[in-house]
């Protein structure tokens, strides 16, 4: 019997021993723990500051609550408009008309200022950082090989060599992703890559390539890359990059969160947590350069990330169908120019119309019985005229 319980601990100890050494017993403990991401991960994992800009730009405030609230109530699943947003879960609903705040308002607990998880909204501002700096020698930087600043990625598969940084921005790099997860969860590309000790050293040595670059696949391997290529072209880190090319610049009016990895390096797939006014800042930006009133990001860059470019849809189940370009999914209008939004996990938007000149920024714990979908139509919906 005692030869039994010493081989069981044996097992036991070389089991741990093989975790460790495989995959660090903490991410280990992460993983089961706490399993799903949630809103409430800014609170506990590792995070950088990014400090409010030294020239906050603070938005003129005309609250129009009656005119808004009756836009959003012609919906059909929308009797009460505040009832709808606690109950499916929002922290936030902030509409800017025109440069100015017509509508704010917090719910469940969520106070003015307070930093919420944006998730994969993070994809969009880093499009903004590398529009601001896609300028002088790096201007040829999104149509060059990701080999040429990550050459260690040869070493596993030549065929590395024929990813360009603008296919790993815009999710068409052909590497693969498994997005389901299974027992034992550690295991799988979508754990490891938001709770691994070191995410860079999960892309680097991950990263498998299925085809040749081409196909939509909505890949969180894209961003991790490119961040780390991007970082060795500029010279520069990517947290001094996201506080001097992003926050300063757009004028950030209260201090953010971007989640790292436990070696202090950012996620760049869903690390932004921000106070929803200044995500509604983040589209306002974006807004005012496409209208040539900003040089926050350069007019070309915003063009390729509000036009569409691509012969497939990203999304050919939304009404209208929605494109992915640079990080912001674009949704056309019969005439004009298209709609674009951030969209994050959760729940998490900052929508943008330019024929309306209205951003809609909707934060959230979850989204109800909601799609993202659903609710992408509500805000277009709501851009067509209502307000």
């Amino acid at each position: 019997m005692k030869k039994s319980w010493y081989l069981i601990l044996l097992l036991a100890v070389a089991l741990l021993g093989v975790l460790e050494w495989s995959y660090g017993l903490s991410y280990v403990h992460r993983v089961f723990t706490k399993q799903d991401s949630d809103v409430d991960d800014i609170n506990w994992k590792p995070v950088l500051t990014l400090n409010r800009s030294p020239n906050p730009r603070y938005l003129k405030k005309q609250l129009k609550p009656d005119q808004v609230i009756a836009a959003f109530e012609l919906h059909p699943a929308i009797n009460d408009l505040n009832s709808f947003m606690e109950e499916f879960g929002s922290t936030s609903l902030v509409v800017v008309q025109n440069g100015v705040v017509i509508y704010e308002a917090h719910y469940n607990g969520h106070v003015p200022g307070q930093a919420v998880a944006s998730f994969s909204v993070s994809k969009s501002a880093v499009s903004m950082v590398l529009g601001r700096m896609l300028a002088g020698e790096l201007s040829g930087f999104m149509e060059g090989s990701v080999a040429q600043y990550v050459p260690e990625l040869i070493d596993r598969d030549s065929r590395f060599e024929n990813i360009s940084h603008s296919d790993l921005i815009n999710m068409r790099s052909g590497i693969a992703i498994k997005r389901e997860v299974s027992f034992p969860y550690f295991t799988e590309d979508l754990p490891l890559l938001y709770y691994s000790d070191s995410v860079r050293k999960v892309v680097l040595n991950r990263a498998e390539i299925e085809s040749a670059p081409g196909e939509f696949v909505y890949n969180d391997f894209n961003p991790g890359l490119l961040g780390l290529a991007f970082e060795r072209a500029s010279g520069r880190s990517l947290p001094e990059l996201l506080q001097s090319e992003l926050w300063n610049p757009m004028g950030a009016t209260n201090d953010a969160v971007w989640m790292t990895d436990y070696e202090g390096v950012p996620l760049m797939a869903a690390g932004l947590g921000a106070a929803p006014i200044d995500l509604a800042l983040m589209g306002q930006t974006m807004l005012e350069v496409g209208a040539g009133l900003s040089d926050v990001i350069m007019q070309r860059w915003h063009t390729s990330s509000t036009s569409i470019s691509s012969e497939k849809p990203a999304n050919s189940d939304a009404e209208p169908a929605w494109y992915y370009e640079n990080g912001w999914w674009v949704m056309p209008r019969e005439a004009g120019a298209p709609d674009y939004s951030a969209i994050g996990h959760l729940g998490q938007y900052v929508y943008v119309s330019p024929q309306s000149d209205l951003v809609i920024v909707r934060t959230g714990m979850h989204k109800g019985d909601w799609s993202d979908e659903d609710f992408i139509q509500l805000f277009y919906d709501v851009a067509s005229g209502r307000l």
